[in-house]
């Protein structure tokens, strides 16, 4: 049963429901003043490749993507606060913290981007990247120092060998001769950053994707 007492989310869990209702509203408030057709993709250049039309998919699509993004994440939070020793509870909340904060984010991204792409101001994709990537990038930065004071608060009850080698959002433990070691929730593996081979892991890790992004976006700025 989850404990009230280190139950801190900094993002109540109906947060993103907001934020998605909102512009939910908004949008129903000015369908008439909806163009019939407005710019939805840019190619590697900043030139148009994708556009939407008025409909309810194309209106509403991404706030669908939000709600969807809301629920995997709840049941993500809901699983992590279900499983694990007792001693890391308060990682566990932490990571639940984080998982709102990311949702909450994507939530007001997805409302934004619904309402400026046919409604404007328009921005285009100087204007929405470094959004998306703020908006990326602060839940993380916020998320990491919640856990770092919650593996500090495990530390400081006496147990400190369960979370040997976790910092925040890494793991580094140069003890440790596993390259792939057990995430903190449970779910899936972690790389060891103080392994030998950690980095030439992540290099072969990321090449497949950048080169398929390049690929993409080379193809669609044609």
């Amino acid at each position: 049963m989850r404990n009230p007492e280190v139950d801190r989310s900094s993002v109540p869990r109906w947060a993103p429901l907001v934020f998605l209702a909102a512009a939910a509203t908004y949008l129903i408030a000015r369908y008439d003043d909806i163009p019939q057709r407005w710019v939805s993709h840019w190619g590697a250049f900043g030139t148009p490749n994708g556009w939407t039309t008025r409909s309810i998919p194309g209106v509403f699509g991404l706030l669908i993507v939000g709600l969807v993004v809301w629920v995997v994440l709840e049941i993500f939070a809901s699983v992590l606060r279900a499983r694990g020793a007792p001693e890391l509870l308060p990682v566990r909340e932490a990571q639940v913290r984080m998982l709102r904060l990311v949702s909450a984010a994507m939530a007001l991204l997805f409302g934004v981007l619904s309402i400026t792409l046919p409604l404007g101001p328009y921005v285009g994709p100087a204007g929405i990247v470094p959004f998306a990537l703020v908006l990326g990038v602060v839940p993380l930065i916020v998320g990491g120092m919640g856990m770092n004071r919650a593996l500090r608060e495990v530390r400081s009850r006496g147990h400190g060998e369960a979370v040997e080698g976790y910092h925040g959002l890494h793991y580094s433990n140069a003890k440790d001769a596993r390259l792939w070691v057990p995430k903190l929730g449970g779910n899936g593996l972690t790389i060891n950053f103080a392994h030998p081979w950690a980095w030439p892991m992540m290099g072969l890790l990321l090449i497949a994707p950048v080169a398929l992004a390049v690929t993409v976006a080379v193809t669609a700025g044609r």
